[in-house]
């Protein structure tokens, strides 16, 4: 079967099934979500999570890719009672609102269109639950998904475009997930945010970046009553030169002065540590309130990262450092966990901040066919946690109990992944094994902890 026939006869379903399985949730009229300043200054600064050291690593909850699952949930009981479980054992919540794309909400998505960018931008045959799929080249799959997106959000009747019909169902997610109660009970809410020129700018004559409207992931949160405990900020240079919207801030040089560089790779963050001082400043100087801000570690280098590591945690508003792991560090040549174990013990032995993995899904390529092969998933996470706990005791000299047992240890459990990505439900199959979904691994890190740390 080839893309663009799959993909109409997606289109032509999605216009039988779309008044069951929508209109009950679509809002009458949306809220104000303008992203201006004036929409956050002079809130209060939330309250900083307690420092006090605990024996238990805390687990989070990633809101971000392919939300339907948890936005529909109203009216299904097996949904809402798994969300009910997953939000106990969670600690906090991650949050990284897409408003454009392929995984935003989409009900009945074409398997294609749920494969990871890269993926669908290659040639290679793909199995996906018992279909054989194979991507067209360049942007041809993407383009025709596009297309598709288009058209079932016209279908609707009921949005201007697809940015108003996710904003729609991530406040369903939001009251589905009592999040805003969650954050009073006491819960963490973070953000990510990807750092450009629409919400940044940079003044060479005064040395200082100007924040011009909240940042997507910031804007959303705010308009529905939830100030951001933390924000990740990072930067993509090799795309964002392309889209030309990298914010380019000179280093600043041991002796003080500043130093312009066209090495994107140099002037991102957090390697440049000046550029990420004027970002985290840029939203004091405009009043906008943040607990805390974190800086995403891709790689640590023995020589560079320690100086690096120093630099940012001695700022004001810095509240601990993120590394994107998962699964994925694990395989083969490409065994990346020891690198992980020295950067994250370094900083834990180093330093009085926390430390949190992002961890996405990962499977090999051809495991992805049927949902046996997805929930292998969850038996690796096992692996990844009880490896990193067996390697940071030996590095970090642990003699007595489990070195992840910490709430200086954060694990985000994501919904993007390679090469597709993370349902959220369901958490348990038929069978009662757990699933390859967030809230299946959810359960699988509060099993865990609970092995290594009781309680």
């Amino acid at each position: 079967m080839t893309i663009s026939s799959t993909l109409r006869t997606a289109a032509l379903s999605f216009t039988v099934t779309l008044t069951a399985c929508c209109a009950a949730f679509i809002s009458p009229a949306l809220a104000d979500d303008a992203c201006e300043i004036s929409q956050a200054a002079g809130k209060p600064v939330p309250a900083r999570a307690s420092g006090a050291e605990t024996g238990q690593f805390r687990i989070f909850w990633q809101i971000s890719t392919q939300i339907e699952d948890v936005a529909d949930a109203a009216g299904n009981p097996a949904a809402l009672k798994d969300i009910r479980e997953a939000r106990a054992l969670s600690d906090g919540y991650y949050i990284n609102t897409l408003l454009a794309g392929p995984l935003i909400y989409w009900p009945g998505r074409p398997k294609q269109c749920a494969l990871n960018k890269k993926v669908s931008a290659g040639t290679e045959e793909i199995e996906l639950d018992g279909e054989f799929f194979t991507p067209e080249g360049g942007t041809a799959t993407r383009d025709a998904c596009a297309r598709t997106q288009e058209e079932f959000v016209r279908k609707t009747g009921k949005y201007a475009n697809a940015r108003e019909m996710q904003i729609d169902a991530l406040k369903r997610v939001f009251r589905n997930l009592d999040l805003v109660q969650e954050q009073k009970r006491g819960k963490l809410v973070w953000g990510e945010q990807l750092v450009t020129t629409e919400e940044f700018s940079y003044d060479r004559s005064s040395d200082k970046v100007r924040l011009n409207q909240l940042p997507r992931t910031y804007c959303v949160m705010n308009s529905v009553g939830i100030t951001l405990d933390n924000l990740m900020l990072y930067m993509e240079p090799g795309l964002q030169t392309k889209k030309n919207n990298f914010v380019w801030i000179p280093l600043r040089g041991k002796n003080g002065k500043l130093k312009d560089t066209q090495n994107a790779r140099q002037a991102k963050i957090p390697e440049n540590v000046h550029a990420f001082n004027l970002i985290t400043q840029s939203f004091a100087a405009a009043d906008v309130p943040v607990g805390g801000f974190r800086p995403n570690i891709r790689r640590w280098n023995e020589k560079r990262s320690p100086r690096l590591v120093k630099e940012l945690a001695a700022q004001p508003d810095f509240a601990g450092f993120n590394f994107e792991g998962g699964t994925a560090i694990m395989p083969g040549a490409k065994n990346l966990i020891d690198n992980y174990v020295e950067g994250i013990s370094w900083i834990l032995m180093n330093t009085d901040k926390n430390v949190s993995m992002l961890m996405p899904g990962y499977w090999p390529r051809d495991m992805v066919g049927n949902e046996e092969e997805v929930d292998q998933l969850v038996t690796r996470l096992r692996e990844l946690i009880t490896g990193l706990n067996q390697r940071l005791g030996k590095k970090m000299g642990t003699k007595n109990g489990n070195a992840i047992c910490s709430n200086r240890i954060n694990l985000v459990v994501a919904s993007y992944g390679q090469p597709i990505h993370v349902k959220t439900l369901p958490m348990r199959r038929g069978d009662g094994r757990l699933a390859g979904t967030v809230t299946g691994q959810i359960k699988l890190l509060s099993d865990v902890r609970k092995e290594l740390c009781g309680g």
